[in-house]
């Protein structure tokens, strides 16, 4: 199951689902929740930091 939560971070990185909510002035977290079987239930947090070129908008001005 933990490989499934690996995943699911994954998926949320790839999809940039965080960072449209980048510099709102609140903390972020990712979250995965992985069910197996009708008792089995994996939840894991992860805080999401930004890193300071993509929190400013990339800028590359000279």
């Amino acid at each position: 199951m933990k490989v499934k939560a690996k995943e699911a971070f994954k998926q949320i990185d790839s999809k940039n689902y965080v960072k449209k909510f980048w510099g709102d002035g609140h903390d972020l977290y990712k979250v995965a929740v992985v069910v197996g079987g009708r008792t089995e239930v994996l939840v894991e947090f992860m805080k999401e930091e930004p890193r300071l070129s993509e929190s400013i908008g990339e800028s590359t001005d000279d």
